[in-house]
Formats: structure tokens, C-alpha cells, sequence
């Protein structure tokens, strides 16, 4: 079963191409979808967005992810004794795997994350792929 995270990013490549790029399947409509567009998110985006914008970051999905890894602890902690908090991360994933975004709520904290930082066209912050992604 995938995650929000993993099932998101093919998606979301295509409609960048489709519509933003080739402007697709009209200009005049394309031009109407593009502001609507969601951020293709990856480790490389998720990890420039962390060290960039760090008190954003902080606000909008360090906390809130914190939070839920605490409610998951606690529920762990009424299932087994046995290293609840190590269990629990386990269930919550790594930070910036896309794994990690395994709910709507948190696929949805990015997406307006981005929309607070660029909200015109949000789609486009993925250039900071090519610039971030290591060679």
C-alpha cells in the first residue's frame, strides 16, 4: 500500500507537465488550473524546505508532526512497554520519507506550507529540486 507521499508525486509530475508546462489541454484553462496545482514533493524538496524556511517549517510541520508522534506513542505505550517512542517513529516514518506522509493531513500541511511561501503558482517552487538535488 502506498502513502500520500509516494502515491502523490507521479501525479503531480504529470499535471505540472500537462498543464503548466505544455499548457494543456487548453491555455486559457491551464492558465485557471496552474495556481490549483500541487507541489511534487520528494526528500530532496521536503529536506531544502526544512533548512530554508526552518521557523515555517517549524509552524506548519515540524510541531504538528511532533504532535502526532506523540498520539502515536501513547497509543504504543497502551498496546506494548516494549520502546514505544522507537515503535512509533516506526509507524510515523522517517521525517522526510515520503513514506513519512502517510495521511491527508499531512500531504495537506505541505501543500498550503507551499501556498504560504509562493500561493500564485506554488507548483513552481520544485525548481528548488534542480538546485538542491545532489549531482
Amino acid at each position: 500500500m502506498q502513502s500520500y507521499g509516494q502515491a502523490q508525486k507521479p501525479l503531480n509530475v504529470f499535471l505540472k507537465v500537462y498543464v503548466d508546462w505544455a499548457k494543456q489541454p487548453a491555455r486559457e484553462l491551464a492558465e485557471h488550473l496552474t495556481p490549483l496545482l500541487h507541489v511534487p514533493l520528494d526528500i530532496v524538496m521536503t529536506k531544502f524546505m526544512k533548512k530554508e524556511f526552518s521557523d515555517d517549517y517549524e509552524a506548519a510541520i515540524g510541531a504538528p508532526r511532533r504532535q502526532r508522534l506523540e498520539r502515536v506513542t501513547e497509543r504504543v505505550k497502551m498496546v506494548s512497554a516494549t520502546m514505544p517512542r522507537a515503535v512509533a517513529r516506526h509507524l510515523v516514518g522517517n521525517e522526510f520519507s515520503l513514506t513519512a506522509i502517510d495521511n491527508k493531513e499531512m500531504y495537506v500541511r505541505w501543500q498550503d506550507f507551499f501556498r504560504t511561501l509562493w500561493p500564485g503558482k506554488p507548483v513552481q517552487l520544485d525548481i528548488i529540486w534542480a538546485q538542491a538535488a545532489p549531482c
